[in-house]
């Protein structure tokens, strides 16, 4: 209770923070929500699905697989075997990962609103924990985020993001969207990555949705889902920067004192193409973007990944460990519930390394 008050505080406070992640990692199971897991593939074969699946039935926890031929549950019970209730999800379509959020908003759209759901990459994923455990620390942590401000209209309609070190954006505004990346201080783990998400249903629907079919330019090719989320979440932190310098030049002329844009300039305009911040911008839509920014739910990431552990960028710096048979990362002192290492097959020699820890 005295670390709950402690981070209720000071949610800036990192030694509270992480002393509640211990003291939460080591208490029994409570009646928390679950969340349910799904995941992305094309080859139901693939060493990475099984390993990812072989990781979930270690916590008793259910994956469904979209992407496949036919999408699958699988369960603690039988991770290998198919649930009988299964559905067409490709028309023999050439997999991209833009499809993932396709398949994530058909999916999501189909549970209850308030279900939480966590979806991961399917090749290079593992879990180190249960639904239960990230529930808990979803809730404790990462809604007190920066990111999710207590003003925010949305009714703390929020979703996780994983965090790495690489900023991957592929498409000509890749400077522009890198220059206005938020948070330069949260290093090493600044940048989104879309390998983990989480948030309730409804939320990850809506999300999913207005990147496909608002946030997407007209030349992209539906290789990238993370280059969509990057527009949406540098947009959403931009979006807010216009409206607290708007709402500070509207209190100096209300209080008749001294114009504060003479001394506090506005955030650049126009640094990208279809950023939809600038109001000079009229076209359809890029009005339609800004309505979407006041009521989409907004992405927080884990810079600390109390949730999802991420190697990307840093493979083989061994920022983890074992600690207590549990995944530790020793840069953050934290359990997060998920690793994830992107990139080249070379890089998931991590998992090896960590199994010779005894993990």
């Amino acid at each position: 209770d005295a670390l709950r008050e402690a981070v209720a505080l000071d949610a800036t406070d990192l030694g509270a923070r992480h002393g509640l992640d211990r003291a939460l990692h080591s208490a029994a199971p409570d009646d928390d929500d679950d969340v349910r897991f799904v995941t992305f593939a094309s080859d139901p074969e693939a060493c990475g699905l099984r390993r990812l699946l072989a990781s979930a039935a270690t916590f008793g926890t259910r994956v469904d697989v979209l992407g496949l031929a036919e999408s699958s549950s699988y369960s603690d019970d039988d991770p290998g075997a198919a649930s009988p209730q299964t559905r067409s999800t490709t028309n023999d379509t050439e997999w991209r990962n833009g499809l993932k959020l396709r398949l994530l908003r058909d999916y999501a759209r189909r549970l209850p609103a308030r279900a939480l759901v966590c979806a991961v990459d399917g090749y290079d994923v593992v879990l180190a924990g249960g639904g239960k455990e990230l529930a808990r620390k979803l809730r404790t942590h990462l809604l007190r985020s920066a990111d999710a401000s207590d003003d925010d209209p949305r009714g703390g309609r929020v979703v996780v993001a994983s965090a790495d070190q690489t900023f991957y954006f592929a498409g000509p505004d890749e400077a522009c969207y890198g220059a206005a990346y938020p948070h330069p201080a949260a290093q090493p783990y600044r940048f989104l990555n879309s390998g983990s998400l989480v948030g309730e249903a409804s939320a990850l629907a809506d999300l999913a949705a207005a990147a496909l079919d608002a946030f997407a330019p007209p030349d992209w090719d539906g290789r990238s889902d993370q280059t969509l989320l990057h527009r949406v979440y540098v947009d959403q932190h931009r979006h807010r920067l216009w409206k607290n310098w708007n709402h500070r030049a509207a209190a100096a002329v209300s209080n008749a004192s001294v114009d504060h844009r003479r001394h506090d300039p506005p955030p650049p305009q126009g640094l990208c193409r279809w950023s939809g911040d600038n109001d000079d911008d009229d076209d359809d839509s890029a009005r339609r973007r800004r309505r979407l920014l006041e009521t989409l739910p907004t992405i927080v990431l884990d810079h600390v990944q109390v949730l999802f552990g991420n190697t990307g960028g840093r493979a083989f710096l061994r920022d983890f460990d074992i600690l207590d048979g549990r995944l530790h990362n020793a840069l953050t002192d934290t359990f997060p519930v998920v690793l994830h290492c992107p990139g080249k097959p070379s890089f998931q020699a991590e998992f090896d390394r960590l199994r010779g820890l005894g993990w």
